[in-house]
């Protein structure tokens, strides 16, 4: 009886010690897994890949100075600034006598009085197609004599009127004679003897930012140009007989025009 006593015990001892390693060793519950955290809401999105492109053109464009005409045109106002000037108004509200602008080229020219910078009227100018087309104030066989010693500068005002104007929409070209007080066309007797036969751009043909327009005129907005022939010309000549004002290949709307004057050395 005591032997089997005992050997119940034995048996009751390892079963408990069976379901102790049993509790042990069953895993603990482990949380559910899910992908709501990931997704809930809205997806979002991926920005599209960015590749280089060329650069847009802008619309609006603001041009400063090449460094060697503004230093030029500094220069020579600054020395025209300590001389007695006077002005001979080419143009204001009419022409000067023996001026005129019938040497232009491809361009409508309306004499208006709707809108102007100073006195009563404008010229209203408009290029007639693409290219390259001439506003052209010439003096005549009529006008007066004007030499290149006598003349310090030119100063006119232009504006685009209805429209943004930008600063190289307009070229500027001052010409001049060796041989006639006045233009006559086909005269060459200006030359540059380092260029041999080729003697185009004797006048240099420069645009508004190179004479200190920085920024493009809003539309009814007038600038004041002023030309400097000291900081302009590229050889010495006798008389000067014009100034043009071409527009840009590609700008073909009307602009205006007002008070163009000879800036004199007074006497």
């Amino acid at each position: 009886m005591r032997s089997f006593v005992v050997l119940m015990l034995v048996f009751l001892v390892a079963l408990g010690g069976c379901g102790s390693s049993a509790s042990t060793t069953d895993p603990s519950p482990r949380p559910t897994a899910t992908i709501a955290p990931l997704f809930t809401g809205q997806v979002p999105t991926i920005p599209p890949a960015l590749f280089p492109t060329a650069a847009p053109r802008p619309t609006r464009v603001v041009t400063d100075s090449p460094r060697e005409m503004a230093t030029r045109q500094a220069e020579a106002r600054r020395d025209a600034s300590s001389q007695f000037l006077t002005e001979f108004a080419i143009f204001d509200d009419q022409f000067a006598p023996g001026w005129g602008v019938s040497e232009s080229w491809n361009m409508q020219i309306q004499l208006q009085n709707q809108f102007a910078a100073s006195g009563r009227a404008a010229l209203q100018v408009t290029p007639l197609q693409y290219g390259f087309r001439g506003l052209f104030f010439a003096n005549g066989p009529q006008g007066g004599t004007y030499p290149r010693a006598e003349v310090l500068g030119m100063r006119f005002y232009v504006s685009g009127g209805a429209n943004v104007l930008e600063p190289d929409s307009l070229i500027v070209r001052v010409t001049g004679s060796n041989r006639y007080p006045y233009h006559v066309q086909g005269d060459t007797s200006v030359r540059l003897p380092e260029r041999g036969a080729d003697q185009t751009l004797v006048f240099p043909e420069l645009g508004l930012s190179q004479f200190g327009l920085r920024r493009a005129l809003e539309p009814g907005e007038w600038a004041e140009i002023e030309v400097w022939l000291d900081g302009y010309d590229q050889v010495d000549y006798t008389y000067v007989t014009g100034l043009v004002l071409m527009n840009d290949a590609s700008y073909v709307k009307t602009f205006y025009v007002d008070r163009v004057v000879l800036l004199l050395r007074r006497s």
